[in-house]
């Protein structure tokens, strides 16, 4: 078996080092990096993948509040979106030509992808192209963009309207945002 477990974001073990991985890892760089590894390890022979932790009350909790499982953080929504794919019935081909931008894609009920940027670095922006081929289309199919990042926590913030099988979206995206993008018949 080939199993990742106890992971999660961590720069450095001691000093100012260690005090940044705490604080990243409930934000929106923490989840990023949540969202970069599970659609990494999607590709990989990986049989188990086990994020540390969820458990109240400690200092590597970067999805629920240390007061309550109801409040979540920003490293909950990772795991969400990824679900979104994983209800689906198959995995379909989804690659980038983008340095640090990670994507899987998922088609049965839904036509589903989720989209992450992450680099340790505070990169700048980046302008890129997202193309979607071979989406199920009858007449016209709506494009909604969940965003994931400082701002937003998985929230519904552009819809397009498309009707061809094949198209593009141009974005710019900061370093540090996931995006999970839904295909649904308008």
């Amino acid at each position: 078996e080939s199993i990742l477990n106890e992971w999660n974001y961590v720069r450095g073990w001691a000093g100012d080092d260690w005090i940044y991985s705490l604080h990243q890892m409930k934000n929106h760089k923490g989840a990023a990096f949540i969202a970069a590894t599970m659609l990494m390890c999607q590709r990989e022979g990986l049989d188990n993948l086990m994020y540390y932790d969820a458990r109240p009350n400690t200092g590597f909790n970067g999805m629920f509040s240390n007061e309550s499982f109801t409040i979540k953080r920003k490293g909950y929504y990772p795991f969400y979106m990824y679900n979104q794919l994983y209800k689906q019935d198959e995995m379909v081909k989804a690659q980038s030509s983008y340095e640090h931008i990670y994507c899987v894609g998922a088609s049965g009920q839904e036509q589903n992808a989720m989209l992450t940027y992450f680099n340790d670095d505070d990169d700048e922006d980046k302008q890129i192209k997202v193309t979607f081929k071979n989406v199920s289309n009858d007449e016209k199919v709506k494009l909604e963009y969940y965003v994931l990042d400082q701002d937003h926590d998985c929230s519904l913030v552009r819809e397009e309207i498309f009707t061809s099988c094949e198209f593009s979206s141009y974005l710019t995206i900061k370093n540090h945002t996931t995006i999970l993008f839904k295909i649904k018949n308008a």
